[in-house]
């Protein structure tokens, strides 16, 4: 045997190759110096959805998107050089525009005059890829799910146990005291009891809308919606709150707004905004709703004369989703659960939440919309 395959006498190298060419599915393509395809296997021409007569003769880089195609033609002319590359694994194109990926290897080897060529040999590897990928994405679904369940038990150990404190506290004195009290302590306890209740509702209503969200993946379902009415809805079922701080609530709304969105999600998010700017506003504040109406989108703002809240705080709830526990200005219980809903319903509707706030000096918090209902692109908003 001699030659480079190890070939018996009376056995014709060109024969051989043929046959290889036609056995092997792994690509093999030789380029020139200049980067140009010589030759293409059956193999390389079935993974790149291509033939010989299309791509002899023209740049190796046909395959290779635009993105990556300057370092892809330095790395050739460096190998040329060198003749030292790495097994490495690309994502590349077919020539209708498909991403396949590829695991590549590389021999060099020069003519009889001496010029330098480049042997490549291409594997198809996408279905690996997609499984990998599929796997990493279960794998963060799973650890997400672990996390959802672990903030989910905090909040009904902790959070919602609080108010059923008070509520059975104060109906046993209620029952032991019975007609000793006087009317003015009466109606004082079951004031507190109704209270207690109505935080521990409103928990469970924002535990609702979070499990629907997390378990139920509820789907968005947009229609054409007038903004003012949902406004009005949401001032209208907090009224009784900013009644008994003395908050003045104040709606600056064009009632020609329109724009296309899931209706439900939005009257959550608006109720989660309005509640916490009637929670951090002591008595005598002021909350505003205003609208700015933009080409692609509407801004919905809501402003409050309150505490404000310190920047640490909106990056853990609004970039790391923790929701944090914060007492209102008349010690309401609070969460942060309702903002996390409000910021994860508002990117559900393509859009997202802006907040500006510093201590003492108030907060603003934007719902930024798409009028069309489609996800808000980088250059559609302005900074």
């Amino acid at each position: 045997m001699d030659g480079p395959f190890g070939l018996a006498e009376g056995w014709d190298p060109a024969q051989i190759l043929t046959a290889i060419n036609e056995a092997l599915r792994t690509g093999v393509c030789i380029t020139d110096k200049a980067g140009n395809l010589v030759s293409v296997s059956n193999g390389w021409c079935a993974i790149y959805g291509t033939t010989p007569k299309e791509v002899l003769g023209r740049p190796f880089t046909v395959v290779v998107p635009p993105e990556a195609r300057e370092a892809a033609v330095r790395m050739h002319a460096e190998f040329l050089e060198s003749g030292g590359e790495v097994p490495a694994e690309w994502e590349v194109r077919r020539l209708d525009g498909k991403p396949v990926w590829v695991r590549v290897g590389a021999a060099r080897f020069f003519d009889r005059n001496g010029d330098p060529f480049k042997v490549t040999t291409v594997e198809d590897i996408t279905a690996r890829k997609m499984a990998e990928r599929a796997a990493a994405e279960s794998h963060a679904r799973l650890e997400q799910l672990n996390r959802d369940k672990d903030r989910l038990f905090s909040i009904i150990g902790h959070d919602l146990r609080g108010p059923f404190s008070p509520i059975l506290g104060y109906a046993d004195l209620m029952e032991n005291l019975g007609t000793s009290l006087t009317v003015d302590q009466a109606l004082g306890y079951a004031h507190n009891i109704q209270e207690a209740a109505g935080h521990a509702l409103a928990l469970l209503d924002n535990l609702l809308d979070w499990a629907r969200l997390h378990v139920e993946a509820r789907p968005v379902v947009p229609t054409e919606q007038a903004l003012l009415p949902v406004i009005d809805d949401a001032v209208h079922n907090l009224a009784a709150v900013a009644e008994r701080k003395r908050i003045e609530v104040v709606v600056m709304a064009d009632a020609t707004v329109t724009l296309r969105v899931d209706a439900y999600m939005l009257t959550t998010a608006l109720r989660n905004l309005l509640s916490n700017a009637l929670k951090f506003t002591p008595e005598g504040g002021r909350v505003s709703v205003t609208v700015e109406q933009e080409a692609e989108v509407v801004r919905l703002n809501v402003i409050d004369t309150g505490v404000g809240v310190r920047a640490e705080v909106l990056r853990r709830i609004m970039e790391a989703g923790d929701p944090v526990s914060t007492l209102g200005t008349q010690n309401e219980p609070g969460t942060g659960l309702g903002l996390l809903v409000c910021t994860e319903m508002i990117q559900r509707l393509g859009g997202r939440i802006e907040a500006d706030s510093q201590p003492g000096h108030g907060a603003r918090f934007t719902l930024v919309l798409p009028r069309s209902g489609q996800p808000i692109g980088p250059d559609e908003v302005a900074a």
